[in-house]
């Protein structure tokens, strides 16, 4: 197995599963308030988000192969 950086005593691969759902979360929440009408939050926030969502799920797949195959 290849040596992953460890963060706070943390490897790397469980700072971005933590920051890849906490974005996960954030975005059905927007999602949900443009729905239900509670504020008055522009849709380009939920994509932007969306976006944030789907590039730090990349990273975080690309380090946990990089971690078990490599």
């Amino acid at each position: 197995m290849a040596p992953v950086p460890i963060i706070l005593g943390f490897p790397a691969t469980m700072w971005m599963g933590g920051v890849t759902f906490t974005l996960l979360l954030s975005t059905a929440l927007i999602g949900l308030t443009i729905h239900k009408g509670w504020k008055n939050i522009p849709i380009r926030y939920h994509m932007y988000c969306a976006l944030a969502t789907i590039v730090s799920a990349l990273i975080h797949i690309l380090l946990v192969i990089y971690l078990y195959y490599f």
